[in-house]
């Protein structure tokens, strides 16, 4: 497949990957960049996913979808996606966020939605100061991801995750959704697949056809072990929770992975007993 530019206006770059013969395409939204767009576009631009055509829509800066070329921007994906049986909209967090605010706008035909905020103006909702700083810097043009859904949305969130679980909880509360839970995952839920060895099983198998928790997790529970983020996580859940004993047996496991964040995590834990 060769990506070819399709869309580039000043805030939006969509580039497109045309596999021969594909049913089914996948509209890819980035996520929040702490680095130059550039540069982690470079990094995007690698992505590919196996079996199905890809659309990326890259912000070239924090705006949340925040921008004034929306419907331009929605009436390129419609044009590059119409004729595929299967128009499948993705993204994690930020990219999460554009994935449910927008998939009823590009006529998806699923939405899978990976740790997602579901409403950006809502004060209930946690959002990180670095989020809100970066959406403090427009004006909010759209926040209705409820209103905007047609489609029962597949919610893939680690349920301890405090930033995650209320903006799940805020959606389903308004619409039908599919939750695809993964405890101690994280936020970067892609990460700890990545760490874990799974990130290709894990989505391949969600973008072939939707599928269940018990599915998934016969792919996740072997090797969640292998991920050192998985380990920080879940040792650092059980140390808040006062379990000292069981969270320094999780340090031991993650030095063998990732000393560095070992050593986090012990002082996250010696922080929290000195306090008990």
């Amino acid at each position: 497949m060769t990506r070819r530019t399709i869309y580039d206006s000043e805030d939006i770059r969509i580039t497109q990957d045309v596999l021969e013969g594909a049913s089914s395409v996948i509209v890819f939204f980035s996520s929040f960049k702490e680095a130059d767009w550039q540069a982690v576009a470079g990094r995007e631009d690698t992505i590919r996913f196996r079996g199905h055509s890809g659309v990326f829509v890259t912000a070239k800066s924090n705006h949340w979808w925040q921008v004034p070329d929306l419907a331009k921007m929605c009436a390129c994906i419609r044009a590059a996606t119409r004729g595929y049986s299967q128009r499948i909209v993705y993204g994690s967090s930020k990219g999460a966020f554009g994935a449910l605010l927008l998939s009823s706008d590009i006529d998806a035909t699923r939405v899978i939605a990976v740790a997602p905020q579901t409403a950006i103006s809502d004060p209930a909702l946690p959002i990180l100061p670095v989020w809100r700083e970066a959406i403090a810097q427009r004006p909010i043009l759209r926040d209705n991801v409820a209103e905007s859904l047609k489609l029962v949305p597949e919610l893939m969130y680690d349920p301890h995750k405090g930033t995650d679980k209320p903006h799940i909880d805020a959606l389903k509360a308004r619409v039908e959704v599919t939750e695809l839970r993964f405890p101690f995952g994280g936020h970067k839920l892609l990460r700890t697949f990545k760490e874990a060895g799974i990130l290709g099983s894990v989505m391949g198998r969600v973008f072939d056809a939707p599928a269940s928790e018990a599915e998934l997790h016969a792919i996740f529970d072997p090797a969640k072990r292998r991920s050192a983020s998985y380990l920080h996580n879940h040792g650092s859940r059980l140390a808040e929770a006062g379990d000292f004993e069981r969270a320094r047996s999780e340090a031991r496991a993650l030095e063998a992975v990732d000393p560095v964040r070992a050593d986090n995590l012990k002082a996250i834990i010696d922080d929290l007993q000195a306090a008990d």
